[in-house]
């Protein structure tokens, strides 16, 4: 009689013991989730600070809320600078 061979059976695989791919791991997943929060976190502070630092509106220069007079004169000034020079473009004509 021929001996025969033990049969080779599968390893059994657990539920708990699945093969977890690279990106599949929470403790990954939220490396990422929290790298991600930093970064824009950090963006907006940069563009919050930066608007900060280009328009100013506090202090005793903007107490008064003479910007708009300001800007209106600077408006009849340009208009004057403006028509004089539609003016000695006729004189030279």
């Amino acid at each position: 009689m021929i001996p025969q061979a033990d049969p080779v059976l599968p390893p059994e695989v657990t539920a708990g013991a699945r093969d977890l791919g690279p990106l599949e791991s929470p403790l990954i997943w939220l490396a990422f989730v929290s790298a991600a929060v930093v970064v824009l976190a950090v963006i907006g502070f940069v563009i919050i600070r930066d608007a900060r630092k280009a328009a100013p509106a506090e202090g005793p220069a903007f107490a008064d809320g003479g910007g708009a007079r300001r800007a209106a004169a600077r408006q009849r000034k340009r208009r004057a600078r403006a028509k004089a020079a539609r003016q000695q473009r006729k004189r030279n004509r």
